[in-house]
């Protein structure tokens, strides 16, 4: 049987008065049993106005919540609290009516009531609540502008939640955020029991010299580890830490003490100072200059004894010296010369074979490796000496010092340029590796938060909590932080496509590899793609398919857009302003033409309705109509009569009897006789409700739903006819060069070209 849970409390308080604000903190434990079943409750009021005047305010908050949730008549605790809430909102309204409205926009309030684990809780201003769980700290409440703060309505919502055993929340006026920042604050909270918590916030203030705060450290507790702890820590007063019992007991009785000591000592530190100007003074001086008469006479006569002997002595030491330099020299010409007289060098002057001395070789076997090593030290200090030689004459040579200067000048420069590029390469990767941590730490903070919001059911919070952090984790691909945020990541989408609905497919498989960035479509049973320089093939609708030419424009200046027929024929718009029809059925090609010339407007879009063919054509911001009969092409007609909107950007048309049309910005307009009509995409999920990268609409009439295909976030978005979001289906993050996509609304199958793949998916 699991043990029962208690609540306990701590506030942290002024004892007296403040000038400049209104600022309390109260908590109600319950006097009677019919009370304690409604459980305690906690407010703490602050109006940033001189005390006098609004205290009456601030008074009849506290006293009317807590009368009116306590006398309530209804059995729901949240009732109740709804009822204190709304009474207070009503007092308020009546003293603004009474001309009393100088408390608006300075009031910062929290009140809260805790019923076993339940707890409910209602806020203004920028009163603040945090709920501290496991280690982690979240927001219970948001603050809000003081513009937001409405008289009529002043408390706003209830939020309500429940409480695990050993959470805190704590109750604070926003100054205690301001002053000791939520990373102390979590420190001293964290696994603390409201009195030490609060004694430890207490002195962190104190630090700050910070007395304009009141906070209520509550805690949800098991009766065994509830203590006896006293309820209240006053700011404004001295702390029983060790430093101030240390602070006590030097001002009674250590500085009286420390004064004493100093008095007396001041008085023997005369007495040794004369001592020591009058005797011991004059007589170390004259026992200074009498050692060093006598270290001054002994010195000399030393360098009178050992300078002849230096003089004749480095005179031979440099002779040898000399004479050691030559003989190396010597040596090194006679090798020297016995390679050139060997055979291999008459060959261009270069030896190009390896021509081995065994002789030569087995005697060197005789030498010692120490022999090795010491002449191998002997030629780098040699070469050194010489080296070191060279620069000092050629410094000395005034000719050649220039020369020296303006290489030595380079070779600075070059040192310069090279520490300077290592030091910004260092540095970029330190801010990069900084920047790449911050995003990880704030991407696990926002799953933190979700998860406080769901335990408190505030789902759409959550949503764009898990959908920030999916983003946030998700931006570190390709960078070290990758393997770290992978967890982030899936427990993000997992959460986020729970919330939302969506369909996540991790992987697919291509059922056939196309030309890059091809169109695609189905005629009857058999798949066709399109390649953007007019190769028609016919493709398998089977994983591992492959592709065979069946056709080819006759005019290949680039395909801009394909259309599908009612008789199961595609219509191919061109660049070059020309209108094609493939016949899947015998592979031929027919050109098109209109009533009025031998091209059509330019097609940026195809869509096909009954007899007429519509093109959308953004040079001249017009959708044009071309009615179809037998062979026949009428001329085109103008279906949007007047400038009513911008289609320069649109990527897409498409028809059910009304004509949709998409922007490169993820907006549709509807359209009906030419005519605009009220129509807006609505509901998608945050935080990625905006389309960043349409390429695609599909729709027709016998449908109740459409698609958008968004290539900026790799996925294809279902909507009703009236524009309310209902589904997503999300592809794999790889899907980042999709080029098109052909969906089939009764099948519910979509065809889509990612790069030279073609894939299919079941919807």
């Amino acid at each position: 049987m699991s043990e029962s849970l208690t609540i306990q409390s701590t506030r942290i308080v002024t004892s007296q008065k403040l000038d400049d604000r209104f600022l309390t903190a109260q908590r109600y434990v319950p006097e009677t049993d019919e009370q304690r079943i409604l459980g305690e409750l906690s407010v703490l009021v602050e109006i940033t106005r001189p005390w006098f005047p609004l205290s009456q305010i601030g008074s009849s908050i506290l006293a009317t919540c807590k009368k009116t949730y306590y006398e309530g008549s209804s059995t729901s605790d949240l009732v109740n609290f709804e009822l204190a809430i709304k009474a207070v909102n009503d007092m308020l309204q009546k003293i603004t009516e009474q001309g009393d409205t100088e408390w608006i926009g300075h009031l910062n309030a929290v009140a809260m009531v805790v019923i076993g684990k339940e707890i409910h809780l209602s806020s203004t201003g920028n009163a603040d609540a945090f709920l501290f769980r496991n280690g982690k700290v979240s927001y219970i409440t948001s603050r809000t502008q003081d513009a937001e703060q409405n008289p009529v309505k002043t408390f706003k919502s209830v939020t309500s939640g429940s409480l695990l055993a050993l959470d805190t929340i704590v109750l604070a006026n926003p100054t205690l955020l301001d002053s000791v920042g939520l990373d102390i604050l979590q420190h001293a909270v964290d696994d603390a029991p409201p009195y030490q918590a609060s004694c430890e916030i207490r002195n962190q203030l104190k630090k700050s010299k910070q007395k304009t705060v009141n906070a209520i450290v509550v805690r949800l507790v098991p009766e065994s580890l509830h203590s006896n702890d006293p309820d209240v820590v006053y700011l404004d007063q001295a702390s029983d830490t060790f430093t101030a019992r240390f602070k006590k007991w030097w001002t009674a009785r250590g500085k009286p003490l420390a004064q004493r000591v100093a008095k007396q000592s001041g008085t023997h530190a005369k007495n040794f100072g004369k001592l020591t100007k009058d005797t011991l003074i004059p007589k170390a001086t004259t026992s200074v200059k009498h050692a060093s008469t006598k270290t001054a006479s002994a010195m000399r006569n030393v360098w009178s004894k050992t300078h002849p002997l230096l003089t004749k002595h480095s005179s031979g030491l440099a002779h040898k010296l000399d004479s050691a330099i030559t003989g190396i020299k010597d040596r090194r010409s006679h090798e020297t010369d016995e390679a050139n007289n060997d055979p291999a060098m008459s060959i261009i002057g270069k030896s190009i074979y390896t021509i081995h001395d065994y002789q030569f070789q087995q005697s060197k076997k005789g030498t010692s490796w120490i022999r090795r090593i010491m002449l191998t030290f002997q030629r780098l200090a040699l070469t050194g000496l010489l080296s070191t030689r060279h620069i000092i004459s050629t410094i000395r040579n005034p000719k050649k010092r220039p020369l020296v200067l303006v290489v030595a000048g380079i070779v600075l420069v070059i040192l310069l340029i090279i520490s300077i590029t290592v030091r910004s390469r260092t540095k970029s990767a330190h801010v990069a590796s900084a920047t790449q941590t911050a995003t990880l730490q704030l991407a696990r903070k926002k799953v933190a938060d979700a998860k406080t919001a769901l335990s408190f059911n505030k789902k759409k919070e959550a949503q764009t909590l898990f959908g920030q952090a999916l983003k946030d984790a998700e931006s570190l691909a390709g960078t070290p932080a990758q393997k770290d945020a992978a967890p982030v990541v899936a427990e993000s989408q997992k959460e986020y496509d729970t919330l939302t609905g969506a369909t996540r497919i991790a992987t697919l498989d291509p059922i056939v590899t196309v030309t890059q960035d091809s169109f695609v479509t189905v005629l009857g049973s058999k798949g066709y793609t399109l390649s953007p320089d007019g190769v028609v093939s016919e493709v398998g609708l089977t994983p591992h398919s492959t592709a065979q030419k069946v056709a080819q424009l006759p005019e290949s200046d680039g395909v801009t857009a394909i259309a599908q027929t009612i008789d199961q024929k595609l219509l191919i718009g061109t660049k070059g302003q020309s209108l094609f029809e493939f016949n899947g059925a015998d592979g031929s090609i027919t050109k098109l033409q209109p009533a009025d010339g031998e091209k059509f407007s330019p097609i940026r879009a195809l869509a096909l309705y009954g007899i007429g063919i519509y093109t959308l054509d953004n040079e001249n911001d017009q959708i044009w109509k071309y009615i179809q009969s037998k062979n026949v092409i009428d001329a085109a007609q103008k279906y949007i009569p007047r400038k009513q909107l911008d289609i320069s950007k649109a990527v897409d048309i498409a028809i059910d009897g009304s004509v949709y049309v998409l922007d490169s910005t993820g907006k549709v307009d509807k359209l009906s006789k030419g005519e605009r009509q009220e129509f807006k995409l609505t509901s998608i999920p945050d935080p990625f409700a905006t389309i960043t990268k349409p390429i695609d609409i599909t729709l027709d009439e016998d449908n109740p739903t459409f698609f958008i295909t968004d290539a900026g976030e790799h996925r294809l978005l279902e909507f009703d006819k009236n524009g309310l979001f209902t589904h997503q289906y999300i592809l794999p993050a790889e899907f980042t060069t999709m080029s098109h996509v052909f969906i089939q609304l009764k099948a519910r199958r979509a065809f889509i070209v990612n790069g030279d793949k073609l894939y299919m998916i079941d919807l």
